[in-house]
């Protein structure tokens, strides 16, 4: 893809910020400002019998959370895959300069007050980040449950009214229940050639469809025979009963699992 990419074979690819080829070529990056690629950042993982083991370790790794941007990480790479050098000295070589930069500024820093870590400073820095993607994700959840509510109550409906089509609906609905949400999620990223909100609450719609449209039936399903017969001899019409009698006296087992839903959905 680099080399297609500076012959001029294409004009654009999808790379990794921090692949050493972008230095090899001199290519551009250029800025996702509507954040459309997922972050995929860097995390140290060490076995846990090690760390109880080495227990000095975890400072070790913790003093390296936020000293590699996204530039010094692909100069590194660079050094790696282009220039062929061995990844240890390379990481000796950074770790070394970073110490000497740290002794030279300690002096500077002497007497101040280290930055707090942990949850939350880290949330009171990103905090406009964190309420950001909190809103998104309740509304995404909101867009679920409304249109799950949309289909389901009338798919209940449905086969309230016709027998035939309870037992493959049911069935349909609780297969969907059953598939895991990584595997959901990489069939719908497939279905629709694309990452973001679409697949998101097609994924919420699908698992939120079984408890609405179960509910829904089995709401109607419990409304007084009696009720029924006083409505058809007053002379209603079967959608009048529908949406006079039987869907009012539905109605507390219709909405008891949209709040239970969303709470799951969340």
């Amino acid at each position: 893809m680099y080399r297609a990419l500076a012959d001029g074979e294409v004009d654009l690819i999808c790379a990794f910020a921090t692949d050493g080829r972008i230095d090899e070529y001199d290519l551009r990056l250029l800025d996702d400002d509507r954040r459309f690629f997922p972050p995929y950042d860097a995390a140290p993982v060490i076995r846990g019998a090690l760390l109880r083991e080495h227990p000095e370790l975890r400072d070790a790794l913790i003093g390296l959370v936020r000293t590699l941007s996204d530039e010094e990480m692909r100069q590194l790479n660079f050094a790696v895959d282009v220039l062929r050098r061995e990844p240890r000295e390379v990481a000796k070589q950074w770790l070394d300069r970073r110490a000497g930069e740290a002794s030279d500024s300690n002096d500077d820093r002497h007497g101040t007050t280290t930055e707090p870590r942990g949850l939350w400073s880290l949330f009171a820095t990103r905090r406009v980040e964190v309420l950001q993607k909190t809103g998104q994700h309740l509304l995404l959840t909101l867009m679920g449950v409304l249109i799950a509510m949309g289909l389901g109550i009338p798919t209940g409906i449905m086969i309230h009214r016709i027998a035939p089509a309870r037992g493959p609906v049911l069935a349909l609905t609780e297969v969907i229940q059953t598939i895991p949400s990584l595997a959901m999620l990489a069939f719908l990223f497939a279905i629709y050639g694309l990452l973001g909100a679409t697949p998101a609450v097609t994924a919420l719609v699908l698992y939120a469809l079984l408890p609405i449209v179960l509910n829904t039936f089995t709401g109607l399903r419990e409304v007084s025979p009696d009720v029924l017969e006083a409505a058809e001899g007053v002379g209603m019409s079967s959608r009048q009963r529908l949406r006079l009698v039987e869907l009012p006296l539905a109605a507390s087992a219709i909405s008891s699992p949209e709040a239970c839903l969303a709470t799951i959905l969340v």
